[in-house]
């Protein structure tokens, strides 16, 4: 995998990149609220902006996963809510990279996830965004 290169000023729209960073976040508050229906309005403009076609790879063995539908990825979320239920997710740091003449980014969040009986671990993810129509849309991560 290649590794990304740091933002540069002449490439990238700020706005964008806020934008981004600011829903790819909101999956923290899907999981730390236990918001798995998305009712709340952080969640309802997160679930707004993913593609009926979203898919996920399960973070624990992403490597040799298939990837899975939205609906899947949240059993999954709900499930170890259940056998965790004093796990939260900490933002550490984002970074993102986007090119505005391809409609792609790629947003990397940098998380501390504590609750996982007396274990601290530290994670990644990456969310890769694509703009559809005018907006902005998360195929797959």
């Amino acid at each position: 995998m290649a590794y990304p290169t740091p933002p540069d000023d002449s490439t990238e729209d700020k706005s964008t990149v806020s934008e981004l960073e600011r829903l790819s976040s909101a999956f923290l508050h899907v999981l730390n609220e236990r918001d798995f229906d998305f009712l709340t309005p952080t969640s309802q403009e997160l679930k707004s902006h993913l593609s009926t076609n979203f898919r996920a790879h399960l973070d624990t063995f992403a490597q040799n996963s298939e990837p899975v539908t939205l609906e899947a990825q949240v059993a999954k979320w709900r499930q170890r809510a259940q056998e965790q239920p004093n796990v939260k997710f900490h933002l550490l740091s984002l970074m993102s990279t986007v090119d505005e003449s391809t409609g792609r980014a790629s947003v990397y969040v940098d998380m501390e996830v504590s609750g996982l009986s007396g274990v601290k671990l530290q994670a990644m993810n990456e969310l890769n965004w694509e703009r559809v129509d005018g907006g902005k849309t998360l195929p797959e991560s």
